[in-house]
């Protein structure tokens, strides 16, 4: 019988010691999953009643972008240290097609990204932002959105849905709706946008689901309702499923606007209703906010419904709330529940490896949920560091005689106490390789040592 491994100190390693920090020296920053670029489009009434304002906006990693090694000099410096820089100069092109197949627009962005190691170039959690803002006619289009660059090497395409011609300023409507997270405090209540390709994703404290409307009477109620899908997956099935049904009055005369702040963070502010907007003096313009808590935000496909009570006229919207950077290893419940042997006595790992991907992936979320440092949500960060570390070690510490990282024993003692706190390499006796680890809040360092086949095994454990 395996001695079972004290949850409490895991867990306390767990919340502080940050796989993030460590990103630089993280080898499965070179494998591609995943998607790496988003965009999405709005349309907003313009002052004209012929035209509209339409706004895309999208995210892109470094890790799709091209770089060239560069060099940063500090003038200002006496001694003139030169710094080794990686530059790139990614450019998004839009392209606007009418309801009849004619292109009516072309626009470009442009930027020149600097990094300061190989490392950040492939880094895929490392977010550039942008927007464009292009008056147009009024009509309905197809919009495609390109990522590319000077050399015009591996471009990356995303086809928008038809973007809906806006009719807000004219007659009763509801826009498309927008979902942001907060990203300020409550007096300047400025949000940031999930840019999901017009999904939410999950993990966020709360979601703001926004939405232009306008309307003829001041006191207007509006009634939501969220349903959920069946989905097609059943091999990760969450317990419990987001319903929401509510009613919210306009925040009238408000506006919605798209900026980017000092830290190229794109950023959802509600203005007041600019001057010349409204084409129907009667019809009044302002916006929705729904808010969603953390305790809703579980991952699945979505229904969202609007409508005016003195109309039946329903905006219907699907969604999905997506775990963006959810652990590989998580995705493959057998695998993670084979991950958990570390943690588990053999009686609970021979439990929670039985039955079908859907219920391992329940007994996973359940003996998580017992250890979450913060049950009132969904999002169980103890969990998703566990298996993080199980990523990383697949990664990190794999060989040529070893292809899972994880399942070594420098993985093992990865996975159950993060990053060491100093470690070092050294060649012993028949030159085979020594590696020290050493933990200080452990007060313990682990010796690793290479065998005739070079994998390194742990060979002593010493008190310091």
């Amino acid at each position: 019988m395996k001695i079972k491994i004290i949850i409490n100190a895991l867990l306390f390693l767990v919340i502080c010691s940050s796989l993030s920090a460590q990103a630089d020296k993280d080898r499965s920053f070179y494998y591609d999953y995943g998607e790496h670029f988003y965009a999405e489009t709005y349309s907003f009434p313009e002052t004209s009643p012929d035209s509209q304002l339409v706004v895309t906006i999208f995210r892109f990693s470094n890790s799709i972008i091209p770089f060239t090694k560069s060099t940063l000099s500090n003038f200002g410096d006496e001694n003139k240290k030169v710094t080794e820089s990686f530059v790139s100069y990614p450019i998004i092109f839009v392209e606007y097609k009418d309801s009849q197949g004619i292109i009516r627009k072309r626009d470009t962005w442009e930027k020149e990204v600097v990094v300061t190691s190989y490392e950040e170039t492939r880094n895929k959690r490392s977010y550039n932002f942008g927007l464009i803002s292009s008056v147009i006619a009024k009509d309905d289009y197809s919009i495609d959105v390109e990522l590319s660059n000077q050399e015009k090497t591996k471009p990356r395409r995303i086809k928008i849905p038809i973007l809906k011609k806006t009719d807000i300023n004219i007659t009763p409507s509801i826009s498309e709706p927008i979902f942001a997270y907060r990203y300020n405090n409550e007096t300047i209540r400025e949000f940031q946008l999930y840019i999901m390709n017009k999904n939410i994703g999950f993990g966020s404290e709360d979601c703001h689901i926004f939405a232009l409307v306008s309307y003829f009477d001041e006191f207007e109620k509006y009634y939501i309702s969220i349903e959920n899908k069946e989905l097609k997956d059943n091999k990760i099935t969450w317990e419990s499923k987001l319903t929401f049904n509510g009613v919210v009055t306009p925040n009238n005369n408000k506006y919605l606007e798209f900026s980017i702040d000092n830290n190229d963070n794109l950023i959802l502010s509600q203005i007041d209703l600019p001057k010349g907007i409204k084409q129907n003096e009667k019809l009044k313009i302002g916006t929705l906010e729904v808010v969603l808590g953390a305790d809703k935000l579980i991952p699945g496909k979505y229904l969202l419904k609007i409508w005016r009570g003195s109309s039946k006229d329903t905006l219907r919207f699907e969604f999905s709330i997506e775990w963006e950077n959810m652990p590989l290893s998580l995705k493959n419940p057998e695998y993670a529940a084979e991950m958990m042997y570390y943690i588990l006595t053999d009686d609970e790992y021979k439990e929670i490896k039985s039955g079908s991907s859907s219920k391992v992936f329940k007994k996973i979320l359940d003996y998580w949920k017992k250890r979450d440092p913060t049950p009132n949500t969904l999002f169980n960060e103890a969990m998703t560091e566990y298996f993080l570390r199980v990523d990383y070690a697949f990664f990190n510490f794999q060989s040529t005689s070893e292809k899972d990282g994880a399942k070594t024993e420098r993985g093992k003692i990865y996975i159950l106490y993060g990053f060491p706190d100093s470690s070092e390499r050294t060649l012993g006796q028949n030159n085979q390789t020594i590696e020290i680890w050493k933990y200080n809040k452990l007060k313990k360092e682990f010796v690793f040592q290479s065998n005739k086949s070079g994998k390194l095994e742990l060979i002593k454990i010493n008190e310091i």
